[in-house]
């Protein structure tokens, strides 16, 4: 991809905190119909299995591909679901690890880079990442612009 050219790509994440209830499936499924969707991701579904009309449920139509991984117990679970017209995928998570000490807010830790710190960085570095700029609503409708 070109310094010039821009994948416009809609990305919807939530922590879902269970993904077992009708009116939750609802809401997922509405908003992802409403805000034209690429690509979903779900944390913490709590489901052990998952099952394609599930997914095909969830994205409105069978026009999807998805990936999952299980929760184990009573915690964890991570669906992620895209159409198939636009062949890309997101890496998003749960992420217990920063690449920079400043990126931690409101811990009190040294400021030199730590072996977690080096080994995430690595990690993303072997992913190839697009440089992307991206907004983030928050729930009160302030937009913030990031540049990744």
């Amino acid at each position: 991809m070109g310094a010039k050219e821009w994948l416009l790509m809609i990305v919807m994440t939530f922590n879902i905190r269970g993904l077992g209830g009708k009116v939750k499936r609802r809401r997922i499924r509405e908003l992802v119909r409403d805000h034209k969707v690429d690509f979903l991701a779900l944390q913490e579904t709590k489901m052990e299995t998952i099952l394609d009309d599930f997914c095909q449920s969830l994205w409105g139509s069978a026009d999807c591909s998805w990936a999952f991984v299980p929760a184990v117990g009573a915690s964890g679970g991570i669906l992620s679901i895209c159409g198939f017209g636009s062949g890309n995928w997101c890496v998003v998570g749960d992420f217990n690890a920063v690449k920079m000490p400043e990126e931690r807010r409101g811990v009190n830790i040294e400021s030199s880079l730590t072996t977690e710190m080096r080994g995430f960085s690595g990690f993303l570095r072997s992913l190839r990442w697009l440089i992307f700029r991206y907004w983030v609503v928050i729930s009160l409708g302030i937009m913030l612009m990031v540049d990744q």
